[in-house]
């Protein structure tokens, strides 16, 4: 996952065991910028560049999901409830 900052916070990369200040505009990888974007000092890449429109949105709730992140946004939590309710369905129907 890749996020544009858009608040300044500290923080240490992936690997780094260096904290540092993270400015706004500046891109973070990893699972740096899955927490930048769960505290809301950063938005994904993806949504930011609006690249893929609706399905980079998907894309993004089941990242957040597979990373046990929280998914915000109509989009993301229904097409979450659809993949549960897919799971949940007996195959003899």
């Amino acid at each position: 996952m890749k996020a544009e900052v858009t608040a300044e916070f500290m923080g240490a990369a992936d690997h780094d065991p260096k904290t540092r200040k993270f400015v706004v505009g500046e891109i973070v990888s990893g699972d740096l910028a899955s927490v930048a974007v769960a505290e809301g000092w950063a938005v994904s890449v993806n949504r930011a560049e609006g690249v893929d429109g609706q399905a980079a949105q998907v894309d993004g709730a089941e990242e957040a999901e597979a990373q046990g992140g929280q998914v915000d946004g109509a989009a993301e939590v229904e097409a979450q409830a659809e993949r549960t309710a897919a799971k949940a369905k007996p195959e003899s129907e």
